[in-house]
């Protein structure tokens, strides 16, 4: 993975930080050439790159700053590297918190920053918070397992994704893919023995996207690729069907608009498409009785919840009114819950053949974060009996106040004795 670009001035090329492995600890900083596309690698073991009109290239190493002489004309490094400062905010990701002006000016802020963390909590139909299940990682798409005892989540651990289980009973959290690609979006079959998710496992890892993977045994075997797209597509499952003999997923394709398929886990295991229209549809979930699916579209122009029979054939109808996203449906499948900005929404769904929905109604306004990776899951889920919500939440750390200015920062890497004109401001 490839992040925190910045152009170098009057050229054609962008310095960047890259990951080849998704390792957080095999940062490099490269450069690329916006004519040619050649990339190379310019400094080992770093990250956040800048560069300074001053014509040097800066960059971190944890809470360090350094800098080397960077000619722009020939994309090169000349020089030692130089410390440049040693108390320079890091946070997840791989990104230092500076910014480099013309001038000789920088600006940084200080301190040694965590990476956001948040928690796990159970809020009632009110919202109000009734128990903490987890906290100290960057979790995303919670899923609770068709028993209710685990919690299959993806979590971010410096610049790679992974999924994970928390055992509710026992309050552990035991780690399931362990490859150097990103691995997120955890779907539990029906009967809990094991999870789709999409990986960027085999060969092609970093240059083709994430794919239709499983893990059968969890905490045992090691994920395993089921489906390969065509290069330039992605694919990202949200949702079982009930017999468990096929998985709805998230497809994006080069110069298309996300749609909705259905992988067939017997006999050809391809892709047919559910819900294919020139809008985007994503985030798709089918009920427990295995009767209706609901999903996001843009079909009206913004982000609406939509019903259609599973799997067809038959038309959507909108449910949400004001906006919604992130549907998902309780246990007994007789009420459909989703988001409206910090709203969250419930629609009774009558059992039966027919579709009868009642009027959305709002159950509580809270702030959870909502974190789409890859197909837009839902960041939330709904308890067995329907009382209780799974939700993400930051946790609360003390967060920088200040920021200082460096003013003439190349002076501090002049030869002992030189005149030093550094002055720092806040």
């Amino acid at each position: 993975p490839a992040a925190w670009p910045t152009l170098v001035s009057g050229q054609t090329d962008v310095v960047f930080a890259r990951s080849p492995a998704g390792d957080a600890d095999d940062t490099h900083v490269a450069v690329v050439s916006l004519e040619s596309g050649e990339a190379r690698t310019l400094i080992n073991g770093a990250i956040s790159p800048r560069y300074s009109p001053t014509g040097h290239l800066i960059f971190a190493r944890g809470s360090v700053l350094h800098a080397i002489e960077y000619d722009p004309a020939r994309g090169e490094t000349d020089g030692p590297e130089r410390a440049v400062l040693s108390d320079v905010a890091a946070g997840g990701l791989g990104v230092s918190h500076y910014a480099v002006g013309g001038g000789g000016v920088l600006a940084y802020v200080p301190g040694k920053a965590i990476p956001p963390e948040f928690e796990l909590v159970w809020v009632d139909r009110n919202g109000e918070l009734v128990g903490a299940l987890h906290e100290g990682r960057r979790y995303a798409d919670p899923r609770l397992s068709p028993d209710g005892g685990r919690v299959a989540l993806t979590v971010t651990e410096g610049a790679n994704l992974d999924v994970w289980v928390l055992d509710l009973e026992r309050n552990t959290l035991q780690r399931q893919t362990r490859h150097s690609g990103e691995d997120l979006n955890p779907v539990w079959s029906p009967d809990g023995s094991s999870l789709a998710i999409a990986s960027e496992i085999g060969e092609d890892q970093g240059e083709l996207g994430p794919a239709l993977a499983w893990v059968p045994e969890l905490g045992g075997a090691t994920e395993q690729l089921v489906f390969t797209p065509e290069r330039g597509a992605l694919e990202f499952p949200t949702s079982w069907s009930a017999d468990g003999r096929s998985v709805v997923v998230t497809t994006s394709r080069m110069g298309r608009s996300a749609d909705i398929a259905l992988f067939s886990l017997d006999g050809e295991r391809e892709l047919v498409p559910l819900v294919e229209t020139p809008a985007a549809e994503r985030g798709a979930r089918v009920s427990s009785d295995g009767a209706w699916l609901a999903y996001t579209s843009n079909a009206s122009g913004r982000d609406e919840v939509w019903i259609r029979p599973f799997p067809g054939p038959g038309t959507g109808v909108q449910v949400s009114t004001d906006g919604g996203l992130e549907p998902v449906w309780s246990w007994d499948s007789r009420e459909l819950f989703y988001r409206s900005g910090l709203d969250v929404m419930a629609v009774d769904v009558a059992p039966g053949p027919e579709l009868v929905l009642s009027r959305p109604r709002r159950l509580f306004t809270r702030r959870f974060k909502r974190i789409f990776l890859g197909g837009e899951q839902a960041n939330f889920d709904v308890s067995l009996d329907g009382r209780r919500f799974l939700m993400v939440r930051r946790k609360e750390t003390e967060q920088p106040t200040v920021i200082h200015v460096v003013l003439n920062w190349p002076s501090v890497l002049l030869p002992r004795g030189g005149e030093a004109n550094l002055r720092v401001g806040r």
